[in-house]
């Protein structure tokens, strides 16, 4: 039978039971005799280990509920921590990338897709390391570190694309993992991105790309028409195969590396022009088809990405164009006119043209954003166009 009692006339009643040779005296928290008896009778059934746990747990998440966020969050931490203790189901912080890596499907597609993930784990390692060091694994990290480190992050001026990436990878690796790792969720889906303040590559007048096309030479050359007859972005047009060019059809046809993993293929109808500046006839009859129709730059692009954007960039400047303008946010400057700008180009010449958005959408790849904004903005120079033709009536 159990007994309740108070103490040193005190209000508040306390029972005193051994269990397994072990002596527990605590309070019952109530004042109400009754109340009291059926509290310390439940309480004396969970530490022998009866009952129903569901009902164990139910209290347990109502008391931890009503808690303050930091202490809410310490408290679910500890009961993580203790209920994984014992099982198989953990993972090593240090060992999260690699088994991210390892995981089929996850990071299909281009090395600077794996070196972003590989940056971003890699700082985050780094700032654990010194903020909390005392975490060894995954299920450890909760909503308030995750917090607290992209508060972190934002004050030390990154941009907002930057700042969302850091996001969006970390959200990736625990949606992949949350199993393997004993995850309970993913605490990085509470934390919010930010509204990214983009600056626009600029599209080029057929005058500039002409003055562009004075100052390059060779294969860069051919490479810049490719942007601005196609609209590919400038990997693709880097590793463009002639197994991708069918001149029966004048089309190419090539997946872009940005949806490698989908097989979704993009076709372009060849223009005449192009056909004569790259000489295709003659070409696709005397090559083999698995050869890049840029060989020199290929390897080039294929050993360092970045030594081709540095030469593409070199162009610009030499034909007299500002590249690149301040950040509201950020170390870096932001891009106005590369390779990319061709794609816009082609956009707003098809815009120009009266090419329905759905179709550049499909000759292109592009998402809808972008598409959308060029075309809207050609709208409005239409309507202008429309209403200037009103006549002028005196008053």
């Amino acid at each position: 039978m159990v007994n309740v009692f108070q103490r040193n006339e005190g209000k508040t009643y306390y029972f005193r039971a051994m269990i397994n040779r072990k002596v527990y005296y605590e309070s019952t928290g109530e004042t109400n005799y009754n109340q009291a008896l059926k509290k310390a009778t439940e309480r004396i059934k969970e530490l022998k280990g009866q009952g129903n746990y569901q009902e164990h747990l139910k209290r347990l998440i109502d008391c931890i509920s009503a808690l303050d966020v930091e202490e809410r969050d310490n408290a679910i931490n500890e009961c993580s921590k203790f209920l994984l203790s014992g099982s198989l189901v953990k993972m090593k912080i240090s060992d999260a990338l690699t088994s991210f890596i390892e995981k089929p499907r996850n990071i299909e597609g281009s090395k600077s897709t794996i070196n972003s993930y590989k940056r971003v784990w890699g700082n985050f390692c780094n700032w654990m390391n010194d903020k909390y060091p005392e975490k060894e694994y995954l299920h450890e990290i909760t909503e308030v570190i995750a917090e607290d480190y992209v508060t972190d992050i934002w004050k030390s001026g990154v941009a907002e694309q930057t700042y969302n990436e850091n996001i969006k990878n970390l959200r990736s690796m625990f949606n992949v993992l949350e199993k393997s790792a004993g995850l309970s969720g993913n605490v990085w889906k509470s934390v919010k991105k930010v509204k990214v303040n983009s600056v626009s590559k600029q599209p080029l007048s057929r005058e500039q790309f002409f003055k562009l096309m004075e100052n390059a030479q060779g294969e860069l050359k051919k490479l810049f028409f490719i942007g601005f007859y196609t609209g590919l972005r400038l990997g693709d047009a880097c590793l463009l195969k002639w197994s991708d060019i069918n001149l029966k059809s004048n089309i190419i046809r090539k997946i872009p590396n940005k949806t490698k993993g989908t097989e979704k293929y993009i076709e372009i109808p060849l223009h005449e022009g192009l056909i004569e500046i790259l000489n295709l006839k003659n070409n696709l009859l005397s090559c083999n088809k698995n050869e890049y129709v840029f060989p020199e730059i290929a390897e080039k692009y294929l050993k360092d990405a970045g030594s081709i954007s540095r030469k593409v960039q070199k162009v610009f400047k030499d034909a007299g164009f500002k590249t690149t303008v301040e950040r509201k946010r950020g170390v870096n400057k932001a891009v106005v006119y590369g390779f990319h700008s061709l794609r816009h180009s082609f956009i707003s010449i098809c815009a120009e043209g009266g090419i329905p958005a759905h179709t550049v959408m499909e000759l292109v790849g592009h998402n809808s954003q972008t598409v959308h904004q060029i075309y809207q903005h050609t709208t409005i120079e239409q309507k202008r166009k429309a209403i200037d033709t009103l006549p002028k009536i005196e008053g």
